[in-house]
């Protein structure tokens, strides 16, 4: 009874917390009184806009008769003995609100019979859930049944998002099938540019996202307009007409003016959108070849393409496979004309108006499936439970009830076994079977159709096609020539780069590669153009085939990783970060590499990108070598890159060899033009410094910066122009190849003069074939210089020349480096740039000026340097161990970089090199190279080279070649025209410049200030000491003033026996014999209070905090034997003190024990006895608290605690002794100086009296009564407060003094 009563208080408290909304949601029942039972959630009525729940919809009223037909064929026979089904209908207008509301009232059903007697629910068995309609209510509805064990079969919900729930079930396909079929229907019209839309809900997002994915691997260009409201009804007519204008912007970019355009949501969206639609004249004629492919939430619905046929014609809708059962509508006609309403649905169904149209039976098939789908389950629990039983068995109703979802799992509804009683005719001629998966979706049959294929035309729905077995069949009705949708312009957008591109080997170690495949761009983490000019591509396949090689040289798996750092440290340090993390998952998110594999790095290129990573490199001990980075600052190699090596020399080699070239030519002076990243500005640096020491001019520098500017074509023709008005045309140039190129165009496009440029141009330039090819007769006579190269046993070339245009297995980059080498495109490009296809086969056969190239060849021997030199020390360090790296090679870092420093390699002869020299350069020297006219081309010609710091150079051949074209000033010792000639000078004086000047002056400021920051050290430290020494001798004074109270006495021995609670017990040592107090321990000492165990407790300091002391209560209480014997063993004896006969008292005993800790001397430290708290710690008694607590009065807790700070107040504590003062006396106090004595006025002492609420503080300043004397301990106390203090009297001590 009382359960019942907990049930309908639960039931009453939910509707009344939602009172209109909840009877709202009240069910129609049909057969109210039957066993078995189920409840139907649909969208019987839509909500639009604002309006919830308007007119009921054909096609969801026929969903209702069929439910009921099938309930009716179900009681017409016995399928479970003794068992009638019944079902309750709820409506929840598309609302995901009224959807949680019915599953409420539908929970009394889930409650066992004694509860649900409750609330008049009758039935035995509660079958389930059937619906919603929408995949967003549904999976509101799985969320409310969640640990439930109740069913949830939806006959629409189609998203793929709900198979995680254990009690969702589906007679429909899911959207991953209807992905697939818009796809295939893209491809099969030809499309590559189409525009999507949806409705902003779980339906629409997945359908398009999912769509747009898939596209995108079959080389489709989706472009998505964002999502409508599910309740939208496009009244704003400028939202509606920015619609359009989307659309007709979009249709000007194909090729014929033909749109494909995808819509995924719900109908009466796009119903809403197309009969609003007010078309003039001109938009018809652009928009009526816009082609639409609609989801199956239109289907057969030809109202919804009916709005505005201008726009649909020709429109395809993917719908559910249907089978016509003539049967549910002759049910509707049956109950329309009968005149007796036995029950609520047949009520509904004869109210609702005429019944037309067809688009109802889009989903009879899957409703159909879900009523025999929850009902068969029972009778499956029930041949399970119940074998060979005529009639329900004893326990069966329990077994169902615990077994629902797992019978729902093995249920299967074969329509030829349940017979034509029960089954539809057609379901049963088509041999219809459904069964659920594991994630209770649909198994779709072999034979039957999924989805049809309908296409609108003249004004009706013709079946094209079907989609059956995962395959797409179109029928001879569909049209031929159907037009295609293709981008015409714009279509760049529609390639989609990824963000972080990489190529990946597998391996069991790993060497990760970084290369410059696109310049820099204006975002520091993103990728300009792609060079594709040069070979830096040819880098990474050789990179790619030397690890693979090095797998069988060195007998160790090494894998590879690639990223693409396009020039910019930034994106380079982000990249690597990620991947070190583990954010960045390689190669996928369900089994990615672990970092710790990656045992070595290649690159970067730039010098400006590798000197940042390197850092990074160097931090985690992780040998690293450059196949191209010459900047001087990589050259600290002891201190800032202590595992960085690189093949190739350093720029200031470069730098003397630049000179030397000069000074052989007789050059004296040059103009300078530099790339402002770190490779140029370092190189410019150095030859700066090698030019001045060798009498060099500099008439004049250019700065380039890395990426275009606005200024920078003004800048570069105002240099050029004031250097040349010098009287030279020779630039030394110290940049990048492509930067180059970008200097060039511009000279070829403003200077019309027949005057030729000379320039001298660094290792980046080389032997470029775009520079000789594009400027060659501008710049003839030019020279430039290449790192020298060193092949070997490789079979690159080889593997390369197999690379067709069939490049499936080729790498992102390679295909577009091929691209642009041979100016074609690949038959399945998205955007042809190219006018010409790539041959089959068609390749490239420059071999010789491949290998040719430094950083191919470079590249190469970085890997063979990298790979021989850790399998040299592998054997070494891991010895036996099957783990790679094993621990002690992770603590040997440098002795495998000593490995790889002294690696030795064959070259193509067989002779033995040398990778690197002593300083870990590459050692090599450079070749000189000259651009000259052979014949009809110009080409690269050696003229010199420079090995070891030795020049050899043909400068006859160098001066033939030039001719009259080079034009060189005198150099003359202008300041404003050339840098100082610092040759003559020593070389102290060359070290001794500008930059010299500058840090020897802050140095000198630094001395400075660092001297006056010592003296007022000093001065202060001299100040501190006076004060300290001042008030010792204050204390001091005190002391002596304070020992003359009283008259000495022998000394008397106390002992515990014989004492009454609230006696102060002293022991006998706390006294001098001459009378004098114990010593006092230095204010900011440790003191180390004792446990009652006798433990030293954690030290504490006094912190200045103070108690309020008047706000607690202390009972009397007495000191415990064993702790009076612990308080006695732990002093030392002490000479002994003359104790005054009388006791001072400041107040009666139960004053002081309700108002202040009794506080006990030893030694300088103080222990609190009543367990009253520490100072400066708030801690409230009780009469039952332990007397035994000690604590010392200057310790200070370890943690803030709650106090009343009274600065301005300090207080004087004085603590009581066993001898009694007649209250006449008084206390000695000094109101102004603690060395004068004067008695205290009636009228001070009663301005001293106060309630026992008011706070009393301790500070730096403790008075004690002991034996007769006042104790004065004197802390650190600031000037102010040392005023204010007041000392005792001589005469009449019996109050309290407060300051």
């Amino acid at each position: 009874m009382i359960s019942c009563v907990v049930i309908l208080v639960l039931f009453t408290s939910i509707q009344l917390c939602s009172s209109y909304e909840q009877c709202f949601a009240k069910p129609l029942q049909k057969n109210p009184d039957a066993e078995a039972r189920f409840s139907v959630i649909l969208s019987l009525r839509q909500t639009s806009g604002d309006e919830e729940c308007q007119d009921i919809a054909t096609s969801a009223l026929m969903t209702v008769v069929a439910i009921d037909w099938a309930v009716s064929r179900l009681n017409n026979v016995t399928l479970v003995p003794g068992v009638k089904f019944g079902y309750d209908l709820y409506d929840d207008c598309g609302n995901e609100r009224y959807s949680m509301y019915s599953v409420l009232d539908a929970m009394d059903y889930y409650f066992p019979p004694d509860l649900r007697s409750c609330t008049g629910n009758s039935s035995t068995y509660y079958l389930g859930i059937l619906g919603p309609s929408r995949s967003q209510n549904t999976q509101k509805v799985l969320e409310m049944v969640e640990n439930m064990d109740i069913p949830v079969v939806s006959p629409s919900s189609t998203s793929p998002d709900l198979r995680n729930s254990p009690n969702f079930f589906r007679t429909v396909p899911s959207d991953d099938d209807q992905v697939r079929v818009f796809v295939d229907l893209m491809e099969q019209h030809n499309w590559n540019y189409v525009v999507a839309m949806h409705t902003d809900d779980n339906y629409g997002r997945y359908g398009v996202t999912n769509i747009v994915k898939l596209a995108k691997i079959r080389n489709i260009c989706v472009n998505v307009i964002p999502g409508f409201k599910t309740t939208e009804t496009f009244d704003d007519t400028s939202f509606r007409d920015s619609i359009l204008q989307k659309l007709l912007q979009h249709v000007e970019n194909t090729t014929d003016d033909t749109l494909g355009v995808l819509y995924f949501g719900q109908r009466n969206v796009i119903q809403q959108l197309l009969s609003k639609m007010q078309l003039t004249a001109n938009i018809k004629a652009k928009l009526k070849n816009i082609k639409w492919i609609m989801s199956e939430s239109i289907g057969t619905r030809v109202m919804v393409l009916s709005g505005a046929p201008d726009v649909t014609n020709e429109a395809m809708t993917v719908s559910m496979s249907t089978l016509d059962v003539p049967e549910v509508l002759e049910h509707a006609k049956n109950i329309r004309s009968s005149a007796s309403m036995s029950d609520d649905i047949s009520t509904l169904i004869n109210n609702f108006g005429p019944i037309s149209g067809d688009d109802w039976k889009d989903f009879i098939v899957s409703i159909l499936d879900s009523v025999f789908a929850l009902t068969t389950s029972l009778k499956t629990a029930f041949d399970t439970r119940c074998t060979g039983y005529k009639v329900i068995c004893e326990g069966f109703e329990d077994y169902y009830n615990s077994k629902k979802l797992e019978t729902m799992n093995n249920t299967i509804v074969n329509y030829t076994d349940l017979g034509p009683d029960i089954s539809p005719k057609e379901f049963i001629n088509k041999h219809r079977v459904v069964t659920f998966n594991s994630y209770g979706d649909l198994v779709p049959d072999s034979k039957t159709s999924l989805y049809d294929i309908n296409m609108y035309k003249n004004s009706q729905l013709l079946r094209v096609g079907s989609y059956v077995n995962s395959s797409l069949s179109i029928n001879s009705e569909f049209p031929s020539g159907f037009p295609s949708s293709k981008c015409q312009k714009g279509c760049e957008l529609c390639v989609e780069t990824p963000n972080i591109a990489y190529e990946f080997i597998e391996g069991d170690v790993y060497i990760l590669g970084l290369f410059s495949l696109h310049r820099l761009s204006d975002d520091p983490f993103g990728c300009g153009e792609f060079r594709n000019l040069s070979f830096d591509v040819l880098s990474v396949e050789a990179f790619l085939n030397s690890i693979k090689e090095s797998q069988s040289e060195t007998n160790i798996k090494f894998g590879a990783i690639v990223f693409d750092d396009c020039y910019s440290s930034s994106r380079a340090s982000m990249i690597i970060s990620d991947l070190f993390t583990g954010k960045l998952k390689i190669p996928s998110e369900i089994n990615p590499i672990d970092p710790a594999k990656i045992v070595g790095v290649v690159g970067p290129f730039p010098s400006g990108v590798t000197v940042p990573v390197t850092f990074l490199f160097s931090s985690i001990a992780l040998p690293s070598i450059s196949y191209a980075s010459t900047s001087p600052d990589l050259d600290d190699k002891e201190i800032n890159f202590p595992y960085f090596l690189r093949t190739v020399p350093s720029d200031v080699d470069q730098a003397h060899a630049m000179v030397e070239v000069l000074n052989a030519m007789g050059w004296q002076s040059v103009g300078l033009v530099y790339v402002n990243s770190n490779y140029g500005s370092k190189g410019k640096d150095a030859f700066k410094r090698v030019a001045n020491a060798s009498g060099i001019c500099i008439v004049g520098e250019i700065t380039v910066q890395q990426e275009d500017t606005a200024r920078w074509n003004f800048e570069i023709q105002n240099g050029l122009k004031s250097i040349k008005d010098k009287g030279t045309n020779l630039f030394i140039y110290f940049g990048t190849e492509g930067r180059m190129v970008d200097i060039l165009s511009h000279i070829k496009e403003i200077d019309t003069s027949e005057q030729k440029y000379i320039f001298i141009g660094s290792d980046d330039w080389a032997d470029s074939r775009n520079i000789k090819n594009m400027f060659g007769e501008m710049i003839e006579g030019s020279m430039s210089f290449k790192i020298k190269t060193r092949t070997t046993n490789t079979n690159f070339v080889q593997n390369l020349i197999k690379k067709t245009s069939s490049l499936d297995t080729a790498s992102y980059w390679y295909k577009k480096f091929f691209r642009n080498y041979f100016q074609c495109y690949f038959e399945d490009d998205f955007v042809k740039t190219f006018p010409k296809p790539c041959s089959e086969n068609i390749t490239i056969t420059d071999t010789n000026g491949i290998m040719a190239d430094g950083r191919v060849s470079h590249c190469i021997l970085a890997v063979k340097a990298l790979t021989k030199g850790i399998a040299i020390a592998k054997p070494e360090l891991c010895q036996g161990e099957a783990e790679f790296p094993c621990a002690n090679y992770n603590r040997n870092i440098d002795f495998v970089r000593n490995k790889i420093a002294e690696v030795t390699i064959l070259d193509d002869n067989q002779i033995s090199f040398n990778v690197f020299d002593k300083n870990r350069n590459g050692d090599v020297g450079f070749q000189i190279l000259q651009i000259r006219k052979d014949g009809d081309e110009y080409v690269y010609a050696e003229v010199g080279s420079y090995d070891n710091d030795n020049l050899m150079i043909k400068s006859e051949n160098v001066r033939t070649v030039i001719g009259d074209k080079l034009s060189v000033a005198e150099c003359k010792a202008n300041p404003g025209l050339a840098i100082p000639d610092l040759s003559s000078s020593s070389p102290e004086q060359e070290d001794f410049r500008l930059a010299d000047i500058v840090v020897i002056a802050l140095l000198g400021s630094l001395c400075v200030v660092l001297v006056i920051v010592i003296v007022a050290v000093v001065y202060c430290f001299w100040r501190k000491t006076t004060g300290l020494h001042k008030i010792l001798e204050e204390t001091k004074a005190r002391i002596t003033n304070y020992n003359e109270i009283g008259t000495p006495a022998k000394k008397q021995k106390q002992k515990h026996s014989g004492k009454k609670n609230g006696d102060i017990v002293c022991s006998d040592n706390h006294v001098f014999s001459n009378g004098g107090i114990v010593p006092l321990e230095p204010p900011g000492q440790h003191y180390l209070p004792l446990h009652e165990s006798g433990q030293v407790r954690s030290a504490h300091r006094y912190d200045g905090n103070r108690l309020d002391l008047l706000n607690q209560t202390t009972p009397k209480q007495s000191v415990s034997a064993s702790n009076q014997s612990l308080l006695e063993t732990t002093r030392p004896n002490l000479p002994p003190r003359n104790i005054p006969d009388k006791r001072i008292v400041s107040k009666s005993e139960s004053d002081i024990h309700n108002s202040y800790p009794v506080i006990k001397p030893k030694m300088g430290n103080y222990f609190a006895l009543s367990n009253q708290p520490r100072m400066g710690t708030a801690i409230q008694t009780t009469p039952t608290d332990s007397l035994h607590s000690q604590g010392s009065v200057f310790g200070s807790p370890r943690h803030p605690v709650a106090t009343t700070p009274d600065d301005e107040n300090p207080e004087i504590i004085l603590l009581q002794t066993k001898t009694h003062i007649p209250p006449s006396q008084s206390l000695p106090s000094s109101p102004r100086s603690p060395y004068e004595k004067h008695k205290i006025s009636q009228s001070n002492q009663e301005n001293r009296t106060r309630s026992p609420s008011s706070p009393v503080s301790h500070n730096n300043s403790i008075h004690s009564q002991f034996s007769g004397e006042t104790l004065h301990m004197t802390g650190n106390l600031s000037p102010e407060r040392r005023k204010r203090l007041k000392s005792f009297s001589s005469e009449e001590p019996q109050k309290i003094s407060r300051v």
